[in-house]
């Protein structure tokens, strides 16, 4: 389920404050977080996003509300809705408020340049872990132009005061990109000055179509990391990350996450995947969660890391970003990963642990 530098980060800290709770949920194989994306429709054209222009057959909401009874029972505690953007389903609210009724705390990914009156009522009824929204930079100008939407930079900026002036937990997050590499700043302002959590996504990925276009607002690996770093908290969540992950283990399988171990993705046509960056891995729910589950787990643990890898024993392999799942999409394996990994993880290491950006 990771798709960026402060997930890491976010991850490290759960692990840390939970971590016999956690050994016993994975033990057990517990789904106890999810991802469930019941639409990749979206109002936005955003340049980077992965999911842009694909065309997926949709589930049903009584489908969705029966599965999320199934994770539920199943022992998933977290849950993000997201897409496409979520809220564009007219049965939203049916989805959203099953899966809260059951216990699960969940997180709602939106641009939030939809919401209205009816969504916020709900958020108060059934208030969500917390609702993230991203901005693309801190002025109309460069996040309508990445966005490629005239006016979303207002309406999210107007929503996200909407939500907050009704007491629903907001967050901020941007991706790091050609574009907006100089009003980085002003948007971490811009969340500071809210009171809201901020976030920071150093990478961008080829489209789950295979569409490579995304790729080319990615900035290079020093710049990434000489921005990364620049925040002395992000920079000592790394360090700490790093020192509790950073040593690897020749034998490690092919997946060292916790995708199809305790975390899952379902997709809008119901399939069910390790996470959104690997499409390629899918199971049908016909059987429903449990019989899914089970199969995704075995299938994944056949997936072995080649012993000619070049990330078989590597240091760097706990910092670049390594991941099965970016592999498939820019058309490479773990025999020969992307290159730009590479300098991202040695750039990281340079910074976190020699105190030097090269």
């Amino acid at each position: 389920m990771n798709r960026g530098s402060d997930n890491n980060i976010l991850h490290c800290e759960q692990v840390e404050q939970f971590a016999s709770f956690y050994d016993k949920l994975t033990r057990q194989r517990v789904p106890f977080g999810g991802q469930i994306a019941t639409t990749y429709r979206c109002n936005l054209k955003c340049v980077h996003c992965y999911a842009v222009g694909l065309d997926s057959y949709e589930k049903g909401t009584s489908w969705w509300r029966n599965i999320i009874k199934q994770i539920a029972d199943y022992g998933c505690l977290f849950l993000v809705m997201t897409g496409g953007e979520p809220l564009i389903r007219e049965d939203f609210a049916d989805i959203y408020s099953c899966a809260v009724e059951k216990g699960i705390l969940v997180t709602v990914f939106s641009n939030l340049t939809i919401l209205n009156k009816e969504h916020i009522a709900l958020f108060k009824n059934y208030p969500p872990q917390e609702i993230e929204t991203t901005l693309l930079g801190a002025t109309e100008g460069i996040h309508d132009m990445l966005a490629d939407t005239r006016g979303s930079f207002a309406k999210t900026m107007s929503n996200i005061e909407n939500l907050l002036n009704n007491g629903i937990r907001v967050s901020i997050k941007t991706i790091l990109m050609k574009g907006n590499i100089n009003e980085i700043d002003d948007i971490q302002l811009i969340a500071k000055k809210l009171g809201v959590r901020f976030r920071l996504d150093g990478l961008i990925f080829a489209a789950l179509d295979g569409d490579k276009k995304p790729l080319s607002y990615r900035i290079n690996p020093p710049e990434i990391v000489k921005i990364e770093m620049k925040d002395k908290e992000r920079y000592a969540e790394w360090k700490r990350y790093f020192e509790k992950y950073g040593s690897v283990n020749e034998n490690e399988p092919l997946f060292r996450c916790a995708a199809a171990e305790t975390c899952f993705y379902i997709n809008p046509a119901g399939f069910l995947q390790p996470c959104v960056m690997v499409p390629n891995i899918s199971i049908s729910m016909a059987e429903g969660f449990s019989d899914a589950w089970d199969k995704l787990g075995k299938r994944v643990r056949r997936c072995k890391l080649p012993k000619s890898s070049p990330c078989r024993g590597c240091n760097l392999k706990g910092i670049c970003g390594y991941c099965p799942g970016i592999f498939f999409l820019e058309g490479t394996t773990a025999r020969v990963p992307p290159d730009f990994l590479c300098k991202l993880g040695k750039a990281r290491y340079n910074y976190v642990v020699k105190g030097i950006l090269k």
